[in-house]
């Protein structure tokens, strides 16, 4: 709930007397309880509640998912009104809410003010913090689902997400979604392409001898090569490391791919020439970058980046990146990121570029 923006909630919500909420006229509705006259259509998901983390439990796959499945709903349905019956309990309501946010920006263009008038009434419980551990700039008010859903659009506005065309089912905009289930997987490399086309995070690789891969205190680690024949299929030419590194970095340099180091503690804030060295790295236009540890030093960098060159909010970023499953960012670099949001503005009005070395 960073760097909050004012939110009006005056309400669009059309609701009748047996609490049926109506999202698209005479196709699409909503309620907790089964009511007759509608042909009901359910999510069934265990959605892990982690509002004190600042998430929803969510990750784009689940937003893909459900948005396939409701369309394919009401399009085997044409002549009924489909009833979406949202699983009992407050986050579940809450999850199912944002979902239906989700459908309506995605299939109606509706944009997230429009979506929070027309849902947010419904359930009181949109409205309340998304977490104790997020810093809350006074006197503002918004929503941990229309930071999610501002980030969602910000991400189709840059035409990263979008509906599938025909014959490519799998590819929503520039997201393939069996790609991001697959390598987001821990015992794939627990990776994701976090800004399509130029930044993934990844776990840090570790050297394993001639392995590629050991099982090890429950977990899965990954040596170089391992990593180094993914980044070979994705177009990755660079690799910077925000951590310390338990590895050779000419693992990567024999295969074509250059590396660097931009080291910084752990929950700390990046100084402004590693800001900058990262948007240069970044923006050099050769291949994709890669970098790790994934955690909130990586996920601080990218939202900058993302704010710096595709018009994000810190909090618009923050919601990205944790609805793709990549970076954690804590209360510290929350701080440093609104930050990052006044001086990009100020040097964007001045004519001038920030981070500048």
């Amino acid at each position: 709930r960073i760097c909050r923006h004012m939110v009006d909630t005056a309400s669009d919500t059309i609701m009748d007397d047996s609490g049926v909420l109506e999202v698209d006229p005479d196709t699409l509705y909503a309620s907790n309880v089964r009511v007759s006259g509608f042909h009901e259509f359910f999510f069934f998901r265990d959605f892990e509640d982690d509002r004190f983390g600042g998430t929803m439990g969510l990750s784009i796959a689940d937003v893909i998912e459900f948005i396939s499945l409701l369309t394919r709903e009401i399009k085997d349905h044409p002549s009924q009104k489909v009833l979406y019956i949202l699983n009992q309990g407050q986050h579940h309501v809450e999850c199912g809410l944002f979902l239906l946010g989700c459908y309506m920006m995605l299939t109606k263009k509706t944009q997230p003010e429009i979506v929070l008038k027309k849902l947010g009434n419904w359930n009181n419980s949109l409205y309340q913090p998304d977490g104790e551990d997020t810093y809350t700039m006074p006197n503002v008010t918004s929503t941990l689902a229309i930071n999610y859903w501002r980030g969602l659009w910000k991400a189709i506005s840059n035409h990263w997400f979008s509906l599938p065309v025909m014959g490519q089912c799998f590819r929503w905009g520039r997201i393939d979604v069996r790609e991001y289930e697959h390598y987001r997987n821990p015992l794939n490399g627990d990776l994701v392409q976090v800004v399509p086309s130029k930044i993934v995070a990844f776990r840090e690789p570790v050297d394993l001898g001639n392995r590629k891969y050991v099982d090890e205190h429950g977990a899965r680690w990954f040596s170089p090569s391992y990593f180094a024949d993914i980044f070979d299929y994705l177009g990755v030419k660079k690799v910077v490391a925000l951590n310390p590194c338990f590895y050779d970095s000419l693992a990567f340099a024999s295969r074509g791919i250059r590396h660097f180091e931009l080291k910084f503690e752990d929950r700390q804030t990046p100084s402004q020439a590693t800001t900058a060295e990262f948007m240069r790295l970044v923006g050099d236009g050769n291949g994709l970058l890669a970098v790790h540890p994934k955690d909130c030093r990586s996920g601080t960098l990218i939202a900058v980046y993302m704010m710096r060159h595709h018009g994000f909010t810190a909090s618009e970023a923050v919601a990205w990146l944790r609805v793709m499953g990549a970076c954690s960012v804590v209360l510290e670099q929350q701080h440093f990121l609104c930050w990052a949001e006044s001086q990009l503005a100020a040097a964007s009005k001045a004519g001038q570029d920030w981070p500048d070395r």
